[in-house]
C-alpha cells in the first residue's frame, strides 16, 4: 500500500459506519483520488457528489471497496 489512512474509530450514524466499513479498514483511494491524509478524505468527501467509491484494505490485507450516492 502507497497511501491510505487506517479508520480507527467508527462513530454509530457516522458516514462511514452507514457504509459498514470496518475499523483498521484503510482507505487507499475515492473515485479517482488517492487519499494520503485524514484531511484529504474530508475534501475529497465534502466535494463529492453522485457515485462515490471507497477503495481499500480491510485487516486481513483483502482489497475491497464500498460504493454509495450523495446528493
Amino acid at each position: 500500500i502507497d497511501s491510505g489512512i487506517r479508520i480507527i474509530k467508527l462513530y454509530p450514524g457516522g458516514m462511514l459506519a452507514r457504509l459498514d466499513l470496518e475499523e483498521d479498514f484503510i482507505i487507499t483511494k475515492i473515485n479517482t483520488f488517492e487519499i494520503d491524509a485524514p484531511q484529504t478524505l474530508v475534501d475529497v468527501l465534502s466535494e463529492a457528489t453522485g457515485r462515490v467509491r471507497v477503495e481499500g484494505v480491510n485487516k486481513a490485507g483483502i482489497k475491497g471497496y464500498y460504493t454509495f450516492y450523495l446528493r
